[in-house]
């Protein structure tokens, strides 16, 4: 999600979700062309929403105009941070924030144990998997985004402000998985078995049984996921190559 310095001139620098809204004395209201409308006494806000490529997003924005802030949620893991994050960070004003809540950073648990040295090895080679995708001839992940992003902000001007972790702990209560929970834990067992399917390090056999146990103790509220992420806030110091050439 990324909000527009015209966000921030009307509701003086605050970025109001749909969520809250109401607590603040805004009626919200949705127009035929996607666009949210926040009305209040004295403001009126508009939002609009877009689906793009994130390098087509850069390639337009830049040089187009400064943005207040830059969110990208559990979003760094799935592509080249040397690349891509200069560019993201090129956009945002100096004195601007940029927010990455959720950025995964390498370890991924289930439990009960299954077999523990067969679940390490999974966890390995989903890691690994991460490490080497490739989208449109180009690296596209980093399973230790989270960790590393404190240099990649460090180098792009950005001073860390805040960071701390986000965990996902998905367990089952007395009544279940809660919400849309146990949907959630099955796509991620979808997504372990199509990325490491045929991986010429995991038996075909072994990795089917493990999959189906998997999904077996999800119908059964009895699997527990823990993926370790973290939530870093920065403030860019200056736009990227100001300091390089020497401008104030």
């Amino acid at each position: 999600m990324i909000w527009p310095q015209a966000l921030k001139s009307c509701s003086g620098g605050r970025v109001i979700s749909v969520v809250s809204a109401d607590e603040r004395g805004f009626q919200v209201d949705e127009n035929p062309q996607g666009q949210l409308h926040f009305r209040r006494v004295g403001q009126h806000i508009t939002v609009e929403t877009e689906a793009i490529d994130v390098a087509h997003f850069m390639a337009r924005e830049h040089g187009r105009r400064a943005w207040d802030l830059v969110i990208g949620q559990a979003f760094l893991d799935l592509i080249d941070m040397p690349t891509t994050l200069p560019g993201l960070c090129s956009l945002v004003r100096r004195g601007g924030l940029l927010y990455f809540p959720t950025t995964f950073d390498g370890d991924t648990t289930f439990q009960p144990e299954s077999d523990a040295e067969f679940d390490r090895a999974i966890e390995a080679c989903y890691h690994q998997a991460i490490d080497q995708r490739v989208l449109d001839g180009k690296p596209s992940g980093d399973s230790r985004a989270g960790r590393r992003l404190f240099a990649h902000l460090r180098a792009a001007a950005v001073d860390v402000l805040a960071a701390g972790g986000s965990d996902w702990v998905v367990f089952a209560g007395a009544n279940g998985y809660p919400a849309d929970e146990a949907y959630f834990l099955h796509d991620i067992i979808n997504t372990i078995d199509l990325v490491l399917t045929g991986h010429p390090h995991l038996e075909a056999e072994r990795l089917g049984a493990w999959v189906a146990q998997r999904h077996a103790q999800i119908e059964q509220g009895a699997l527990v996921y823990i993926a370790h992420q973290l939530d870093i806030l920065g403030r860019m110091t200056a736009p990227m190559g100001e300091e390089q050439d020497g401008k104030p």
